[in-house]
């Protein structure tokens, strides 16, 4: 059973307010207005007019910093959608050098270094599922590596041959995989929503 978090639920409540504060004064200041116009008020027309003018550059200043807002918001995103694409396209890359290197354990060694500056430096930029898949994909890639060099080294051991070859092949599925998820991380459907705010089979060698 989840526990209600009130701290978290007030900080919310707190950032909504913080963030509609403009909002709420223009809505008291037009509330007050229309009452003052309905009540039989002795109040100098001047007064009142000044109540008006002081409406009307409220919703002016709220328009003016809102659409700056949003413009900033929009920029932001325009960039950071560049930014996703160039990531997933390296992740593409680094996704078909591992396919062709884990077979060869010296590659998949030297393939280490790069694939880890890779992740250091974009990780966060990928979509969650492409995230975990290549993190996944790299794992089931090195053990792939581990799993042909001992296969190499107990000839003769056919129960043990055939459980690496069975494991091989279910991994070789999964790496695949990858492949499918970074190129879904950067669909044109999912970027345009984000816009409307202001291959191979590679299965493992037998031997």
């Amino acid at each position: 059973m989840r526990c209600f978090n009130f701290g978290e639920k007030w900080r919310k409540i707190q950032d909504s307010i913080k963030k509609n504060t403009a909002i709420y004064a223009i809505a008291f200041l037009f509330i007050l207005i229309v009452l003052i116009g309905n009540l039989d008020l002795s109040i100098d027309k001047t007064i009142y007019s000044l109540f008006g003018v002081v409406l009307g550059s409220l919703i002016t200043s709220f328009t003016t910093i809102s659409s700056s807002t949003q413009n900033r918001e929009h920029q932001l995103r325009l960039a950071a959608i560049d930014k996703r694409l160039e990531v997933h396209q390296k992740a593409y890359s680094i996704w078909t050098q591992m396919r062709k290197k884990y077979h060869n354990s010296d590659q998949m060694d030297s393939f280490k270094n790069d694939f880890q500056q890779f992740w250091d430096n974009n990780c966060l930029y990928l979509a969650p599922k492409a995230r975990k898949a290549i993190w996944d994909g790299y794992h089931d890639a090195l053990e792939c590596s581990f799993l042909i060099e001992e296969r190499s080294t107990i000839k003769g051991d056919v129960s043990r041959t055939r459980e690496i070859n069975d494991r091989l092949f279910e991994n070789s599925k999964k790496i695949k995989l990858v492949g499918e998820a970074i190129t879904n991380g950067v669909e044109l459907p999912a970027i345009n929503e984000e816009l409307e705010l202001p291959g191979e089979n590679v299965e493992a060698s037998q031997k």
